[in-house]
Protein backbone atom coordinates (compact mmCIF):
# COMPACT_ATOMS: atom_id res chain seq x y z
CA UNK A 1 0.00 0.00 0.00
CA UNK A 2 1.41 3.36 -1.00
CA UNK A 3 1.72 6.18 1.56
CA UNK A 4 -1.06 8.06 -0.27
CA UNK A 5 -3.36 5.02 -0.13
CA UNK A 6 -2.64 4.60 3.59
CA UNK A 7 -3.36 8.29 4.27
CA UNK A 8 -6.61 8.22 2.28
CA UNK A 9 -7.70 5.07 4.10
CA UNK A 10 -7.06 6.85 7.39
CA UNK A 11 -9.29 9.74 6.26
CA UNK A 12 -12.09 7.33 5.39
CA UNK A 13 -12.14 7.32 1.59
CA UNK A 14 -15.66 7.03 0.19
CA UNK A 15 -16.46 3.87 -1.71
CA UNK A 16 -19.17 2.82 -4.15
CA UNK A 17 -21.36 1.76 -1.23
CA UNK A 18 -21.25 5.36 0.08
CA UNK A 19 -22.67 6.53 -3.24
CA UNK A 20 -26.17 5.11 -3.32
CA UNK A 21 -27.01 4.03 -6.84
CA UNK A 22 -30.66 4.10 -7.88
CA UNK A 23 -32.48 1.24 -9.55
CA UNK A 24 -30.66 0.34 -12.77
CA UNK A 25 -28.26 3.28 -12.31
CA UNK A 26 -24.86 2.48 -13.80
CA UNK A 27 -21.56 3.78 -12.43
CA UNK A 28 -19.39 5.01 -15.32
CA UNK A 29 -16.44 6.63 -13.57
CA UNK A 30 -14.97 7.21 -10.14
CA UNK A 31 -11.80 9.02 -9.14
CA UNK A 32 -10.19 10.59 -6.13
CA UNK A 33 -10.96 14.28 -6.18
CA UNK A 34 -10.89 17.46 -4.17
CA UNK A 35 -13.96 19.65 -4.48
CA UNK A 36 -13.61 23.39 -4.05
CA UNK A 37 -16.27 24.02 -1.41
CA UNK A 38 -15.55 27.72 -1.09
CA UNK A 39 -12.73 30.10 -1.89
CA UNK A 40 -10.69 28.94 1.08
CA UNK A 41 -11.43 25.24 1.30
CA UNK A 42 -11.04 22.18 -0.88
CA UNK A 43 -12.64 18.98 0.45
CA UNK A 44 -11.11 15.59 -0.29
CA UNK A 45 -13.22 12.69 -1.46
CA UNK A 46 -14.37 10.94 -4.61
CA UNK A 47 -16.02 12.05 -7.81
CA UNK A 48 -18.61 9.65 -9.24
CA UNK A 49 -20.25 9.77 -12.67
CA UNK A 50 -23.22 7.57 -13.49
CA UNK A 51 -25.60 7.34 -16.40
CA UNK A 52 -27.83 9.79 -14.48
CA UNK A 53 -25.69 12.18 -12.44
CA UNK A 54 -22.38 13.64 -11.38
CA UNK A 55 -21.75 13.20 -7.68
CA UNK A 56 -19.15 13.80 -5.03
CA UNK A 57 -18.77 12.24 -1.60
CA UNK A 58 -16.24 13.66 0.88
CA UNK A 59 -13.93 11.56 3.02
CA UNK A 60 -15.57 10.71 6.33
CA UNK A 61 -13.11 13.11 8.01
CA UNK A 62 -14.16 16.03 5.78
CA UNK A 63 -17.81 14.94 5.95
CA UNK A 64 -17.66 15.32 9.73
CA UNK A 65 -16.21 18.81 9.28
CA UNK A 66 -19.03 19.94 6.96
CA UNK A 67 -17.83 18.69 3.59
CA UNK A 68 -20.80 18.90 1.25
CA UNK A 69 -22.17 16.09 -0.91
CA UNK A 70 -22.91 16.89 -4.55
CA UNK A 71 -25.54 15.26 -6.76
CA UNK A 72 -26.08 17.00 -10.10
CA UNK A 73 -28.48 15.28 -12.52
CA UNK A 74 -27.01 15.09 -16.02
CA UNK A 75 -30.01 17.04 -17.32
CA UNK A 76 -28.95 19.95 -15.10
CA UNK A 77 -25.33 19.96 -16.31
CA UNK A 78 -24.94 22.73 -18.87
CA UNK A 79 -21.20 22.75 -19.51
CA UNK A 80 -18.17 20.70 -18.56
CA UNK A 81 -14.73 22.23 -19.04
CA UNK A 82 -11.30 22.83 -17.60
CA UNK A 83 -10.94 25.70 -15.13
CA UNK A 84 -7.41 27.05 -15.69
CA UNK A 85 -4.92 27.20 -12.85
CA UNK A 86 -4.24 30.58 -11.27
CA UNK A 87 -0.51 30.49 -10.81
CA UNK A 88 0.42 34.04 -11.65
CA UNK A 89 1.96 36.03 -8.85
CA UNK A 90 -0.81 38.61 -9.19
CA UNK A 91 -3.56 35.99 -8.79
CA UNK A 92 -1.84 34.47 -5.77
CA UNK A 93 -1.30 37.87 -4.14
CA UNK A 94 -4.91 38.97 -4.80
CA UNK A 95 -6.34 35.80 -3.27
CA UNK A 96 -3.68 33.77 -1.47
CA UNK A 97 -6.11 31.62 0.53
CA UNK A 98 -8.02 30.64 -2.61
CA UNK A 99 -4.82 29.82 -4.45
CA UNK A 100 -3.33 27.82 -1.60
CA UNK A 101 -6.35 26.11 -0.02
CA UNK A 102 -9.10 26.26 -2.64
CA UNK A 103 -7.26 24.23 -5.27
CA UNK A 104 -6.53 27.17 -7.56
CA UNK A 105 -2.88 26.33 -8.20
CA UNK A 106 -3.85 23.48 -10.53
CA UNK A 107 -6.30 23.22 -13.41
CA UNK A 108 -9.66 21.85 -12.23
CA UNK A 109 -12.69 20.15 -13.73
CA UNK A 110 -15.54 22.66 -13.93
CA UNK A 111 -19.17 21.49 -14.04
CA UNK A 112 -21.70 24.31 -14.61
CA UNK A 113 -25.32 23.54 -13.75
CA UNK A 114 -28.62 25.06 -14.81
CA UNK A 115 -29.12 26.71 -11.41
CA UNK A 116 -25.99 28.81 -11.98
CA UNK A 117 -23.67 26.82 -9.72
CA UNK A 118 -20.16 25.95 -10.82
CA UNK A 119 -18.67 22.87 -9.18
CA UNK A 120 -14.87 22.67 -9.29
CA UNK A 121 -13.06 19.35 -8.85
CA UNK A 122 -9.35 18.68 -8.73
CA UNK A 123 -8.87 15.30 -10.46
CA UNK A 124 -5.77 13.70 -11.93
CA UNK A 125 -7.18 13.11 -15.41
CA UNK A 126 -9.43 16.06 -16.27
CA UNK A 127 -9.79 15.15 -19.94
CA UNK A 128 -11.03 11.63 -19.16
CA UNK A 129 -13.52 13.01 -16.63
CA UNK A 130 -14.80 15.54 -19.19
CA UNK A 131 -15.13 12.84 -21.85
CA UNK A 132 -17.04 10.49 -19.52
CA UNK A 133 -19.44 13.22 -18.35
CA UNK A 134 -20.07 14.47 -21.89
CA UNK A 135 -20.65 10.92 -23.14
CA UNK A 136 -23.07 10.22 -20.27
CA UNK A 137 -24.92 13.49 -21.03
CA UNK A 138 -25.27 12.60 -24.73
CA UNK A 139 -26.51 9.10 -23.96
CA UNK A 140 -28.96 10.38 -21.35
CA UNK A 141 -30.36 12.98 -23.77
CA UNK A 142 -30.69 10.36 -26.52
CA UNK A 143 -32.59 7.99 -24.22
CA UNK A 144 -35.25 10.56 -23.32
Amino acid sequence: MSPLDAFVKLLGEPSRKDFDLGDDEELRFEARANRTQNRRRAVGGKLFVTDRRVGFRPHSFDDTLGGKHVDAPLEAVETVATEPARRSLGAILRSPLEALFGGGLRARLRVDTADGDAELFLVDDIETAIDVIEDARRQRAASR
